[in-house]
């Protein structure tokens, strides 16, 4: 392997808890030592969904990371997909980008997405389409290089349009998926 990309939730025990459901807590900031070595090349990245449990600790997330010796760390803005209400707030959208403000110079940039996450105003995707203005699709929807499943069996060839109707590809409660992939 030469990347191994790890998510991890909290720098608080309850609050791991209550976004994992899961009694991991410690372990997820050991990884990169039980991946790396002194004389490996592999690039072990964490991955952080932002949400209304998390939003306003950020930086203690980066500097647990960090310290952790994940090779670099980005956040990312939660989706609800599955319509939970597992989002981010307008209210916590504004904390989020004032301590990201508070704290821009204690952050390694060349190591973090934080500051892309202001200039996208803390939000997953763009707001522009990622599709318009483009003559063609992009060349990893063309060569068919990923696909990703919703939670409702929705078939999808970008991230980006998951929950689009108009974009599906087929729904695995209707096709096996080797039907909806060859068709």
């Amino acid at each position: 392997m030469n990347y191994v990309a790890v998510s991890i939730y909290s720098t608080k025990e309850d609050r791991y808890r209550e976004i994992t459901e899961s009694r991991f807590f410690d372990q997820q900031f050991t990884l990169p030592k039980k991946v790396k070595n002194n004389t490996s090349q592999v690039i072990v990245g964490a991955r952080c969904v932002l949400n209304k449990i998390n939003y306003d600790e950020l930086h203690e997330i980066y500097c647990s990371a960090i310290d952790a010796g994940f090779d670099y760390v980005i956040f990312i803005p939660a989706v609800d997909y599955e319509g939970r209400g597992v989002f981010l707030e307008e209210q916590w959208i504004d904390i989020v980008k004032e301590n990201i403000k508070d704290k821009i110079d204690k952050f390694d940039h060349t190591r973090t997405n934080v500051k892309a996450l202001l200039n996208k105003k803390i939000l997953h995707y763009s707001e522009k389409n990622y599709l318009s203005g483009i003559d063609s699709q992009c060349s990893s929807i063309n060569i068919g290089s990923g696909v990703f499943f919703n939670y409702d069996g929705g078939v999808y060839l970008c991230q980006p349009d998951i929950g689009d109707s108009s974009l599906e590809i087929g729904n695995l409660y209707d096709n096996r998926f080797i039907d909806i992939w060859n068709s």
